[in-house]
């Protein structure tokens, strides 16, 4: 099965620069791009006891607790709780009486080093629940910020996506092998979104009900809701994805309206190029001299898209 790319006339840089765009979520037609409906971050279960035992025996936990050797971190609380005093109490009790009196407190009662990591822990979770609904809220931009989209078709032959996507049926259609190593090879290591997916439509926006645990316990279902669901309306676009982070885009083009990340596009993985039934001389010109002048692609076939004689059908034929 070949995979196909509609694009605008001038999009023949791709082909003749090697590079084709990997598009924020924010640049997409769909406003819903990537946008599940997301209840919270972490499980409303998750700020237990369970939470601060675990805590109390993580490696920065057993440094504090170790104040004899490590009293750096301790030291600096005394002097903060010191800051919050009053100043006519911190006239009367000056910083130097005021930790050695906490010192003395704390190594005739050990117990109380704990009680102190136990509350930071504690202010820590209170500031991270009220942070939460911003968190979520964020989470758009963050994955905006984070990844790109090339969205390709099973089909050349969709009418509406040559209005949509080539200009009226005055661009052209790329076509490439699925499985060709730019869409098949790990560019990320144990990501669950390498290589090529196709898109699931469905009448239901997708739901993740604790960021975390779906991240944790199902690895498939976090990336078919963040990035492979799509509305039903989109279902004759027959898509399939790949997403890549932008962090390792080979180019990047700065424009006012936002960034443009592309990835390098080895020429072998085209395999045909489909002018549209309204392609103007000069796309002709561009597109099919490169063709067939350039060396790198003497292997693609040109083909052409005209309308059939009897259906609402778009038929592909030899140029």
């Amino acid at each position: 099965m070949s995979l196909y790319k509609y694009v605008i006339a001038s999009r023949v840089e791709a082909l003749r620069d090697g590079y084709i765009r990997f598009t924020q979520a924010s640049a997409l037609n769909d406003p819903w791009e990537m946008r599940p409906f997301i209840s919270r971050i972490v499980p409303e279960d998750f700020w237990g006891d369970e939470l601060i035992n675990e805590a109390l025996t993580e490696p920065s936990a057993l440094a504090f607790l170790d104040f004899e050797n490590n009293p750096e971190p301790l030291d600096r609380i005394f002097e903060e709780e010191w800051d919050k005093k009053p100043r006519r109490e911190r006239r009367a009790l000056p910083l130097s009486k005021f930790k050695a009196i906490m010192w003395q407190t704390v190594r005739t009662n050990p117990q109380a080093v704990k009680e102190i990591y136990v509350k930071i822990i504690q202010g820590a979770v209170q500031m991270f629940r009220a942070m939460e609904p911003m968190l979520v809220a964020e989470m758009p931009k963050i994955i905006n910020e984070t990844v790109g989209v090339l969205s390709l078709t099973e089909t050349p032959r969709e009418p509406l996506m040559w209005s949509h996507y080539a200009d009226s049926h005055k661009g052209f259609v790329i076509e490439f092998d699925e499985k060709h190593s730019f869409f098949t090879e790990h560019r990320v290591e144990n990501n669950v979104i390498n290589g090529l997916h196709e898109i699931i439509y469905s009448s239901r926006r997708p739901a993740i009900q604790a960021l975390t645990e779906i991240m944790k316990n199902s690895a498939d279902e976090f990336g078919a809701k963040m990035f492979f669901t799509k509305s039903k309306q989109w279902v004759d676009e027959r898509e399939w994805r790949m997403v890549l982070p932008l962090k390792l885009a080979d180019k990047v083009i700065e424009k006012r309206e936002g960034s443009i990340y592309l990835f390098a596009l080895p020429h072998d993985c085209v395999t045909g190029v489909t002018l549209g039934t309204q392609y103007a001389p000069t796309t002709e010109d561009d597109v099919v001299k490169l063709i067939q002048s350039d060396e790198r692609y003497k292997h693609v076939k040109l083909s052409r898209a005209i309308m059939s004689d009897k259906t609402y059908e778009m038929e592909i034929v030899p140029h």
